[in-house]
């Protein structure tokens, strides 16, 4: 008898707490093309956000930026992450936020589709985007991506990187 009313209040006390990294709804696709600094870029704008937002991010990888956009504006993804210089002026459909990733001769941009932008608490999103670029200094930026480039994980990697900022 004591041996179930202590198994009762252990369950009890196991649904008192919520489930520890459980994300609610389906994961919010993120694009990229390339590999280095773009998919650095693109897993620690994915780990920040899924730390405010509380929902599960997905990295989809595309051949190009043009194909980023191109994800966009056909409402498969909507964002994200590409080269300041491929960015240009965007096409229409396009929102560019604020603010840029990665080392100065090498650094990305998120973009949104307008669509997404309206669904999405577009000022909170930029607040984040702005945490980010304003939180890691463009050496952070670089010596992450050569430990990528050394064999380590990139999502591990990204995660120190924000660990180390204090941004989660």
């Amino acid at each position: 008898m004591a041996l179930l009313r202590l198994f009762l209040l252990a369950l009890v006390c196991l649904m008192a707490v919520p489930a520890q990294g459980h994300r609610m709804g389906r994961p919010v696709p993120i694009g990229y093309a390339g590999e280095g600094m773009a998919s650095l870029a693109a897993q620690v704008i994915a780990v920040y956000f899924e730390e405010q937002m509380g929902r599960e991010m997905k990295l989809v990888s595309s051949v190009s930026p043009a194909g980023c956009i191109r994800l966009i504006l056909d409402r498969e993804i909507p964002m994200a992450v590409v080269p300041v210089l491929a960015a240009g002026d965007p096409p229409e459909g396009i929102v560019r936020l604020k603010g840029a990733f990665g080392a100065p001769e090498r650094s990305f941009i998120l973009v949104m589709g307008s669509e997404a932008r309206e669904k999405l608490e577009f000022s909170l999103v930029q607040r984040y985007v702005d945490s980010l670029t304003k939180g890691i200094d463009p050496d952070l930026w670089k010596n992450s991506e050569a430990r990528v480039e050394a064999g380590e994980g990139v999502r591990g990697v990204a995660m120190e990187m924000l660990r180390e900022k204090d941004l989660i």
